[in-house]
């Protein structure tokens, strides 16, 4: 059961992870720059068909909560987010409204993410309640809860045309190009002109690749829990083996007297302990999606504020109970082939008992 669900939450999390990667970064590359203005100018005078969206932000402070003398105001994160329809379904959401986008567009709506939902008991159609330094407070209602994962800030996603009114940061911009040639174009003039040292500019592809590294040297220790649980359920069959040997020996005695061979009382008593754990498998099947639930929808938002969405694919499963299956069965064979190597002498000792 605890192998089961470590592996379909861990494989839940990879999967949810890349998905939530590959849809929020939709744009062919992302470029950083600290001299925005700069990096436009240059762009604007550089004949590349391409299309630049500029990712704007503000830190807001957030009004719903009451802020105690003691207790320093929750700071929230505005981010613009584009509402074309390439953005619209690259946005994945744990909770929406069926007209969040409409709301949303027309500057009534606003996104936050599952972390700032959890942590302060918001839910769609609640107000959120904020204001910009030198602003009025201002009100918004939640049409969207979107997945954050790993992003421990309060986040609030906007219009773009809301940023217009604010002098809003704008050092990240995503780069749509025409083609493939018009983005090794760019990558070209880019590496050759005079503002390359102030500008960062990173692929989409080479960003997921470089994110999925990270996620599987983080959960490298997963494997070894793995190993760990599977070894303390074998090495506890193998003592109840011996245990068992110890009960049955008058009967293998006279099994043996009889003529059945050790070899064959051996298999036998092996087929038996790959059944049980084939057996075990599939009970413990149901149990594990269990635990994995658990583990998501509370442990994991009790501890983080935030969860993902349970991704059952049916051949890790079948890995994971054949991997236990096996290992169980090669650890048991151990003991029984240390007692298929006794002598016959030796089982009979036991009846004078």
């Amino acid at each position: 059961t605890s192998n089961i669900g470590m592996n379909l939450m861990v494989d839940s999390f990879r999967q949810a992870t890349q998905q939530w990667l590959t849809q929020r970064l939709v744009a062919d590359q992302y470029v950083s720059t600290q001299s925005p203005q700069v990096f436009t100018q240059w762009l604007a005078s550089q004949d590349i068909d391409v299309d630049v969206i500029a990712r704007q932000g503000l830190d807001a402070v957030l009004l719903n909560m009451p802020v105690s003398p003691k207790k320093n105001p929750t700071t929230l994160e505005l981010r613009s987010y584009p509402s074309s329809k390439l953005y619209q379904d690259a946005m994945l959401f744990a909770a929406q409204q069926s007209n969040a986008w409409q709301k949303f567009t027309a500057g009534q709506g606003v996104f936050i993410n599952q972390q700032l939902a959890l942590r302060h008991g918001l839910t769609l159609e609640d107000e959120l309640n904020f204001y910009v330094e030198l602003g009025q407070p201002e009100t918004k209602q939640i049409v969207g809860i979107y997945y954050d994962y790993g992003n421990q800030k309060a986040q609030a996603l906007l219009d773009i045309d809301y940023f217009s009114k604010y002098k809003a940061n704008t050092r990240l911009f995503a780069l749509h190009f025409a083609s493939k040639q018009q983005q090794s174009l760019f990558a070209k003039q880019l590496a050759s002109a005079s503002i390359s040292n102030q500008v960062r500019s990173i692929q989409t592809r080479e960003l997921l690749a470089l994110s999925m590294q990270t996620f599987e040297r983080t959960f490298v220790i997963t494997d070894g829990l793995n190993i760990v649980t599977l070894l303390v359920a074998a090495l506890s069959l193998a003592t109840s083996v011996l245990m068992i040997d110890m009960d049955n020996r008058p009967q293998r005695a006279l099994l043996r007297s009889m003529g059945v061979s050790n070899y064959k009382i051996t298999g036998l008593s092996l087929i038996q302990y790959a059944l049980l754990s084939i057996l075990a498998c599939l009970v413990a099947l149901p149990f594990g999606i269990g635990l994995t639930w658990l583990l998501i929808n509370l442990i994991n938002v009790q501890a983080f504020s935030w969860s993902y969405p349970i991704l059952i694919t049916p051949s890790k499963l079948f890995s994971a109970g054949l991997m236990s299956v096996l290992l169980i069965v090669v650890v048991v064979a151990l003991p029984l082939y240390k007692l298929s190597r006794r002598k016959l002498v030796e089982d009979i000792k036991c009846l004078s008992f």
